[in-house]
């Protein structure tokens, strides 16, 4: 890869007054290969699935069913699998982000009748999709009964499958118990009944006081072992609302998970001066039905 640095504008291929993400649409061989960091749990071929097969719109319900049309092909849970696998992408930058009334661009300005670029590496991190309860919810919550989870990644189902309503339920389940195994150091998630769980409030206090301890970073992880805490979820369309038991330990280690793949590949092997664009903190807009400011933050 090219040194990546932003500091300076060059010459770029694209016209004056063409849009640049029309043209690099149009030309993807002058695109650089795409760097993919993800964790040792996510077998290749499920990583190639969700690079090659994912929606190319930024608002988009994951997976949604119709039976004449099988036109989505990755289901909700294996939406929740693409938390931990990262792109890390070279791309040329036309202009800054500003906001003047609405979201807009500041651009770099033309040269010789191309527009002026920038160069940077950019993370595409997959933040924790807790927008609705049907994807990382169903991952982390704790069910009626004890889940065991399952070292052994389950069968890929193909297409028409993924659309029968049964199959894909079963495969979404088993996707479940693989990543409760791979997220605990118990391998499994106890019943809600069983566990003594946390307000939202008192989790906020708790999570405050682990970040001001002065524990080694190494020991953190295992605090979070059987730590639970109670969340209503609204369901805003429907007027209802449903009540989960949610794992600290699997949403801290979701994070854990990200943060290596978002920053041991620039740590590695990106050159010295290298400009890096990542995707954290999360935003508030993955979690709208956390109706608190604590909730938001948690």
């Amino acid at each position: 890869m090219a040194n990546p640095s932003s500091s300076k504008t060059f010459t770029s291929l694209v016209p004056t007054g063409e849009s640049p993400r029309g043209y690099y649409l149009q030309h993807p061989d002058e695109a650089e290969p795409t760097h993919i960091a993800h964790s040792s749990f996510i077998p290749t071929a499920m990583v190639e699935h969700l690079m090659r097969n994912k929606k190319d719109s930024a608002i988009a319900e994951k997976f949604k069913t119709d039976p004449h049309v099988y036109e989505d092909q990755i289901t909700m849970i294996e939406g929740a699998l693409h938390t931990f696998v990262t792109p890390i992408v070279p791309i040329t930058t036309h202009g800054d982000y500003v906001w003047d009334i609405y979201h807009n661009t500041f651009t770099f300005g033309n040269r010789a009748g191309h527009q002026l670029a920038r160069k940077a590496v950019m993370s595409g991190l997959v933040q924790q999709d807790f927008e609705k309860d049907n994807v990382m919810m169903q991952v982390c919550a704790c069910g009626e009964n004890e889940i065991i989870g399952t070292n052994v990644f389950p069968k890929m189902i193909d297409l028409h499958g993924k659309h029968k309503t049964e199959t894909r339920q079963k495969y979404e389940t088993q996707l479940r118990h693989y990543l409760v195994y791979h997220l605990t150091a118990a391998h499994k998630l106890p019943a809600a009944g069983k566990v003594k769980d946390m307000t939202k409030e008192e989790a906020m206090e708790w999570l405050a006081e682990i970040v001001q301890s002065p524990k080694p970073a190494a020991d953190i992880p295992k605090l979070f072992r059987r730590r639970f805490f109670h969340h209503t979820y609204e369901h805003y369309y429907e007027g209802t609302t449903k009540n989960y038991v949610l794992s600290l330990e699997i949403i801290f280690n979701s994070a854990l998970c990200q943060v290596k793949n978002d920053f041991l590949p620039w740590n590695n092997s990106m050159p010295p001066k290298a400009t890096y664009i990542h995707s954290n903190p999360l935003q508030s807009s993955f979690v709208p039905s956390a109706s608190t400011p604590a909730a938001q933050n948690l």
